[in-house]
């Protein structure tokens, strides 16, 4: 079966958290994340950066602000991220 779980990769990696902080010694998953996660949002929020950019408009809060928001929609870099700094195994 293709196409996304449907738990989104936000929430599994919520879960990894919540395992490692509990002293959990291991998780593993009898899933493959193989498709990418969508990124509609990230998609949008670069060309609103760009966009900024181009009209030179944009104070470093602001582009931090957009930074953080692109990499909280990142799915896939959130569940990454939660899976390399994980205590799990």
């Amino acid at each position: 079966m293709s196409g996304q779980w449907p738990w989104p990769r936000r929430k599994i990696a919520k879960l990894i958290g919540i395992l490692s902080d509990a002293g959990v010694h291991v998780v593993a998953f009898d899933i493959g994340f193989l498709d990418p996660a969508a990124r509609e949002v990230v998609a949008a929020l670069e060309k609103v950066e760009e966009r900024l950019a181009q009209m030179e408009i944009g104070s470093d809060d602001l582009i931090r602000f957009l930074d953080d928001l692109e990499y909280q929609s990142d799915n896939d870099q959130v569940l990454s991220d939660a899976m390399r700094e994980s205590k799990t195994k």
